[in-house]
């Protein structure tokens, strides 16, 4: 059995999916036994739960993914994209679409803070103006701060709007990342803080 995922256009937007099929066209049938039992059912159940069958994971803490949870030799491709806590907050939004991740979950909290504490050292000091959704300010050649969101949450929502209208009114040039940056490129976050003010700078990616 073979494990995808694959990019959708539904209702004038795109949508990921994760398929499953067999490898071969008289294959075991795991596929179509998994489509016509409640057993996926049963594995979301158990990880937006107890964890009886990952219990690795109950109190794993390697910062993305590791040989241990969710690397193999097959999916190595994906390896710099593996997340195992995107994983479970995923299991707990199928289960319960009402359901708000948070980067104070346990299994976030302190790998957020250590992200946090190595930005804020990078360049100038930085400080930490907000904590129930992370705000970091810089004092550069102007006032900058950058807002550190669950990649789960979108950039207008409520939430975050609020947040940055009232940086804003108090003279901070304002910019959006989500914990993946924070985690994996904290360098790109201070050169596009820089360049929000700097247009000189070039637009890069990395």
């Amino acid at each position: 059995m073979q494990i995808g995922i694959r990019s959708q256009i539904k209702d004038g937007g795109i949508v990921g999916e994760v398929f499953l099929s067999d490898q071969l066209i008289n294959g075991a049938g795991y596929a179509k036994h998994l489509a016509n039992s409640s057993f996926v059912e049963k594995i979301l159940d158990d990880m937006s739960g107890e964890l009886n069958e990952l219990p690795i994971l109950r109190n794993h803490d390697c910062d993305s993914s590791c040989y241990q949870c969710l690397r193999t030799y097959d999916n190595m491709i994906y390896h710099p994209i593996l997340n195992w806590r995107l994983g479970l907050d995923i299991a707990n939004l199928m289960q319960d679409s009402d359901f708000v991740p948070s980067l104070k979950a346990n299994r976030w909290k302190d790998l957020v803070k250590s992200g946090l504490h190595n930005l804020m050292k990078i360049d100038e000091e930085g400080m930490l103006v907000n904590e129930d959704i992370p705000v970091v300010s810089f004092n550069f050649q102007e006032e900058v701060a950058c807002i550190i969101k669950h990649p789960f949450w979108d950039d207008n929502c409520e939430r975050i709007g609020s947040l940055k209208k009232s940086l804003e009114g108090e003279g901070l040039n304002v910019k959006i990342f989500d914990v993946f940056d924070l985690l994996h490129r904290p360098e790109w976050i201070i050169y596009k803080l820089k360049q929000s003010y700097d247009q000189s700078k070039e637009n890069i990616l990395f």
